[in-house]
């Protein structure tokens, strides 16, 4: 992705959520964006409000238990590996990081 047409895919992102907040796509793009380009604060601050408004949001549960890990904050890491599992989704990954962790 080039910097200028990702620069406007973030600021577009960030009008849509402002607009209507209600829609989680839009928050765990703009967060996978972050993370792509390794700006984990950014993304850590999406996740978090994207779980303000949706608690059982497994993709942003996960992808903040992965960027700690990522990040070397394995006891937040398995904090939310943990949360994830308690949403009662089958998924081995979760349990693989949540060993690594």
């Amino acid at each position: 992705m080039q910097k200028d047409n990702k620069k406007q895919i973030v600021e577009d992102l960030i009008k849509k959520i402002v607009e209507n907040p209600n829609i989680s796509d839009n928050y765990l793009t703009l967060a996978l964006i972050y993370m792509s380009e390794n700006e984990y604060d950014l993304a850590i601050s999406v996740y978090e409000s994207l779980i303000n408004i949706e608690k059982s949001n497994f993709l942003a549960l996960m992808n903040l238990g992965n960027i700690y890990f990522y990040k070397n904050e394995f006891q937040k890491a398995v904090n939310y590996y943990s949360r994830t599992i308690t949403l009662g989704i089958e998924n081995n990954t979760i349990y693989y990081n949540l060993g690594n962790a």
